[in-house]
This record gives C-alpha cells, sequence and structure tokens, in this order.
C-alpha cells in the first residue's frame, strides 16, 4: 500500500510538472506581426567604457523615452519589467526611476485626460511583500498600473512549481512575513508566499514605451542599479505601433485589464522619411528564437553575424551557431562576463561555459569579452550581413532558454534591408567600435579570462535544464 501509494503520488505530481511545463498561453502571446514595409527605424545605444582610467557613458535610450513621453498627445503605454531604486548604497546611482516617475505624473497634470499606463512586474513589489513608492505615486497622479499577472504563463522552473501551486500555499505561515528580502539592500521582511514565487523564477521581462506617434523597445529598464548598464534598443515609427499596442494588449488582458479601447489612428507622423526600404516586424516570446534560428540557418560562406549578449546558454541557439560555423560564416560574439549582478560577484555563468563550447568546438567563431567595473553589458542583439541582404533581431530577450521558450514575457523588433539604410550602418559602426575597441577600451579578447571548470560546465547545464537559475 505504501509503495502504491508513493507511485500514486510521483505520478500526479509528474503530471503536474508536465502541466506546469507545457500548459496553454495565454491569448496573444507567441506572437508575430505581419511585415512592415513602411517602418523607420532608428538604433539606439548606451555604452559605459573606459578612457585613460575613467569610465565615460553614452546614453541615447531614456532620452529617447523622454522625448516621446514629452511629445505623446493622445497616451503612453511603458512596460518595464525593472521600476526601483534598490541598490547597495556603495555607489551613487541617478534617479532614474523618480525622474522617469516624475515625467509621467507631470505628464498626466498637463494633460488630465490623456491615458497614461505603465505595466511591470512584481519583482518590484518583493513579488507583494513591499509597496513600490513609485507605482504609488503614479496611481495616486490617476495614471492606471498593472502588475503582470505572470502566473499564467508557464514554469521555466516546473520541478518546484506543483510544490508552490500544491502544497507551500497551504501552509499556515504562508502570508507570514519572517523571510529575509534578497531584493532590497535595507532590513525589511519578506513573506513565504514571496519567497516562494521569486522561486518560480518567472516574470514580465519586456522593455517597451508606446505612444500614437512612435515607440522605444530596448533592453534598458528604468531601474537606479541599471542606469550605467551598456543597452542597445530601437526607435520605431509607422504601422508597426499597432503591433506593438497590441502585443501589450494581450499582457494587460491576462492580468485582468482591459485595453481595447486603446487605439492608434494615425500612427504616421509629418517626420515619415520617404522611400523607406526598412522592413520590420514585432515578434514576442518563443517567436523570438524561432525568427533568431531562422536568420542563423540562412547564414553561409560570405555571411557575417554579430551578437552583443548579456547571457547566451539556449543550445538550440548555440548548436546552430556551432553549424553556421561549419558552413564557412563569420560569427563574432561581444559577451558580457557575467561577474557583476548589482554589487554581488557572480561565477562567470552561464556565457563562460558557452563561450567555451563554441571557441573549442567551432574554431571559426571569434569571441571577446566586454569590460565592466560595476555595471553589464546588458545588450541583446544579433545582427546578420548575408551580403546582399542584412537583418537584426534585439530587445529584451536574453539568448537563454527562460526568454526564448515562452517562459517569460519578452519582446523584439526584427529588421530587415539594405546595408546601406542608416539603421544598418548604425550597428555595422556600434560593433566595429566595441570589436575594435576604437576611442576606448570596450572588450578584452576569450584568452583573457580562464576557461570553466568542469564543475561550472556541468552546472550551467542543468541550471538550462531545469530552470533552477536566475538566467
Amino acid at each position: 500500500m505504501i509503495k502504491r501509494l508513493l507511485l500514486l503520488i510521483c505520478s500526479i505530481y509528474s503530471l503536474a510538472i508536465l502541466f506546469h511545463r507545457f500548459k496553454p498561453l495565454p491569448r496573444g502571446l507567441n506572437f508575430t506581426s505581419i511585415v512592415r514595409s513602411d517602418s523607420e527605424v532608428n538604433f539606439l545605444q548606451d555604452v559605459t567604457y573606459g578612457r585613460r582610467g575613467e569610465r565615460l557613458q553614452e546614453q541615447q535610450i531614456m532620452q529617447k523615452i523622454e522625448m516621446e513621453i514629452e511629445r505623446a498627445q493622445q497616451f503612453i503605454l511603458i512596460d518595464m519589467f525593472l521600476y526601483n531604486d534598490w541598490h547597495d548604497n556603495t555607489r551613487l546611482f541617478p534617479s532614474v526611476a523618480e525622474q522617469l516617475t516624475r515625467r509621467l505624473v507631470q505628464k498626466k497634470k498637463n494633460y488630465p485626460r490623456m491615458p497614461i499606463i505603465v505595466i511591470s512586474d512584481r519583482i518590484n513589489t518583493a513579488y507583494g511583500s513591499v509597496e513600490s513608492p513609485y507605482f504609488s505615486e503614479l496611481t495616486k497622479a490617476g495614471i492606471q498600473v498593472i502588475l503582470s499577472d505572470v502566473s499564467q504563463l508557464r514554469d521555466s522552473n516546473a520541478l518546484y512549481a506543483p510544490f508552490f501551486s500544491g502544497v507551500l500555499k497551504h501552509l499556515p505561515m504562508f502570508n507570514r512575513y519572517f523571510l529575509p528580502n534578497p531584493l532590497s539592500f535595507d532590513d525589511s521582511r519578506m513573506a513565504l508566499r514571496s519567497w516562494g514565487e521569486l522561486l518560480l523564477f518567472k516574470a514580465n521581462h519586456r522593455k517597451v514605451v508606446i505612444n500614437e506617434q512612435a515607440g522605444v523597445i530596448s533592453s534598458a529598464n528604468p531601474h537606479d542599479a541599471s542606469a550605467f548598464h551598456s543597452n542597445i534598443g530601437f526607435h520605431v515609427k509607422g504601422i508597426i505601433i499597432k503591433d506593438l499596442l497590441k502585443a501589450e494588449q494581450a499582457v494587460a488582458k491576462m492580468s485582468g485589464s482591459d485595453l481595447s479601447w486603446l487605439s492608434v489612428e494615425k500612427p504616421l507622423t509629418e517626420e515619415k522619411k520617404k522611400n523607406v526600404a526598412v522592413q520590420a516586424k514585432i515578434v514576442t516570446e518563443k517567436a523570438i528564437k524561432r525568427t533568431l534560428l531562422k536568420e542563423i540557418r540562412a547564414a553561409a560562406k560570405g555571411s557575417l553575424i554579430w551578437v552583443g549578449a548579456f547571457y547566451l546558454s539556449e543550445q538550440m541557439v548555440i548548436e546552430e551557431l556551432k553549424r553556421a560555423a561549419r558552413r564557412g560564416a563569420e560569427i563574432r560574439l561581444i559577451l558580457d562576463m557575467n561577474e557583476e549582478a548589482f554589487g554581488k560577484r557572480k561565477g562567470g555563468i552561464p556565457n563562460r561555459v558557452a563561450a567555451y563550447d563554441l571557441h573549442s568546438l567551432a574554431p571559426g567563431i571569434q569571441i571577446k569579452w566586454y569590460v565592466t567595473a560595476g555595471e553589464q553589458y546588458h545588450a541583446k542583439l544579433a545582427y546578420f550581413d548575408h551580403g546582399n541582404r542584412v537583418a537584426a533581431l534585439g530587445g529584451s530577450a536574453n539568448f537563454t532558454r527562460r526568454n526564448l521558450d515562452n517562459l517569460n514575457l519578452e519582446l523584439d523588433v526584427y529588421i530587415s534591408g539594405k546595408r546601406e539604410e542608416q539603421v544598418f550602418i548604425d550597428m555595422d559602426n556600434y560593433f566595429a567600435r566595441l570589436w575594435n575597441n576604437d576611442d576606448g577600451r570596450y572588450t578584452l579578447p576569450y584568452e583573457a579570462l580562464r576557461p570553466p571548470a568542469k564543475w561550472q560546465r556541468l552546472l550551467s547545464y542543468l541550471q538550462e535544464k531545469s530552470g533552477l537559475s536566475t538566467f
């Protein structure tokens, strides 16, 4: 009887794991828009680098976001993952979260009838254990704040998810505040339920700003401790704004808020360029992975692939890069060292493991490390030069299983066209500058870091497969 009971429990738990891993997605996710041929797209970059012993910053993304907040006349919709001022006080950071909040509140005062909506992740409230002063201030000003209901998403940490929903939620101390808060640097306490939600390791990871005229899609967060990160982004105009809005309406709907009344009547502005030759589409969640793999598989001899990545660990992406190298494609990777995490040291996982795998088994792949000093190389960008055609994919999604397999909420823009278009010239210059260390110290050769130990390679593999990780 005991054996049968244990077998029954194991069977039920196994079925629960499968459900949490493959349950149906909310409608509107894993979205691919139609290709828009009228799009005006500009490349944005935030770069922190060294020059003559100084750390310098060149930042475009938040400036562009602030500009679009000022230019908005019909509505503003913002979807941001990290929106807080938490840091360890060992370094002074710009008040990015406060500045964005003040701009939005002032905009609402100037245009009280204008809808302003902010979508974000529950991580900014320590999963319900603390109150966000910025969200409170926005709400008080009449700005709608939507905290994403990611419980409807599939679980990357599927081994743990059934325990959370089937056991942890029913414990008497579930709502007791007796645990330390790992997300903050003060003495605040965290409820058991919040810790339990944290360990699910899933999030609304998007970084999008939209008004009726333009959109900004990037890898940057309005998060004080992230203020000096090196990021990438795209400023887009055209009918593609409707696709951006549709993708965000799906997130609002799954979170219990109906934004179907919000629409874009005339997204093309007077400044629209004539004879725009850039094609663009919005891709979210696993559609990002499909788009990425399709471009890598199209690479052959004569092709050049650039990748700038904070995290690289998704096994299908790594294998396709190897195959492309064997076909004769030239591949250049600029990777974060994965040593910095908001004042805490990391062990180089997963990038050092991925770099070792690619470097040792695919000699045609060249790799460099981005030099950081407390901040992160936070880019999520792939650029493809096939000779007669170029393309790029960038936005919020890291190149990991969690970001590319319908687990997190993610949003990227894919663009393609001729090399002569300014957006592609700007990306060419961006990668060449970092690779060649033009006018500063940006990157180090692969050999500058020691290869990962066997235990690190095993740990990275297990974390990627099981979901028991933060990447």
